[in-house]
């Protein structure tokens, strides 16, 4: 919910003339995904939200399937590197929408494992991955206290290897 929130601030002083049509929150918590859900709902009160309470693996196609011809924004923070998330699954879900670009953002804190899992999760996808950026913190600093590791990629609208291996 915060990184979803913190786009949309970002989306809204950059570009004032975006609109956002969607938000859809995948979360299995049911504590964070209503506190998520409350947070955006206070933000955006014009803001389509679809609020799915299971783990990636359990989410249904239909789901997260829509009909809009816009580019998507899937920002996956702090999930990537959990070590019981399925990443397979997360690539297929991805494929479901092919017929629009997917920008992803993937984002942790800075650490072995997790920059390890975030790493597999983008060997699902065909390379060079387009538009790749990457960027991170590897240090505590005074003014920071915090770490981060940052990839982003995008995924072209039809595109026939948009998931390179199951």
């Amino acid at each position: 919910g915060l990184g979803t929130i913190s786009l949309l601030e970002y989306i809204q002083s950059k570009y004032p003339n975006c609109t956002i049509h969607e938000v859809v929150l995948i979360e299995p918590s049911t504590v964070a995904i209503s506190r998520a859900e409350a947070n955006i709902k206070t933000w955006g009160k014009n803001i389509q939200l679809k609020v799915i309470n299971k783990k990636f693996e359990d989410v249904e196609k239909i789901e997260i399937k829509f009909n809009t011809p816009h580019d998507t924004i899937d920002i996956f923070s702090n999930i990537l590197d959990v070590e019981h998330v399925d990443l397979r699954a997360i690539s297929r879900l991805l494929a479901v929408n092919n017929n629009v670009a997917h920008h992803i953002a993937c984002i942790s804190p800075y650490y072995f494992s997790g920059n390890r899992r975030i790493s597999a999760f983008l060997r699902y996808f065909e390379y060079p991955l387009n538009g790749y950026i990457q960027d991170s913190q590897t240090e505590k600093t005074y003014s920071q206290n915090f770490t981060y590791n940052f990839q982003y990629f995008k995924l072209d609208a039809n595109a026939r290897n948009l998931v390179s291996r199951y």
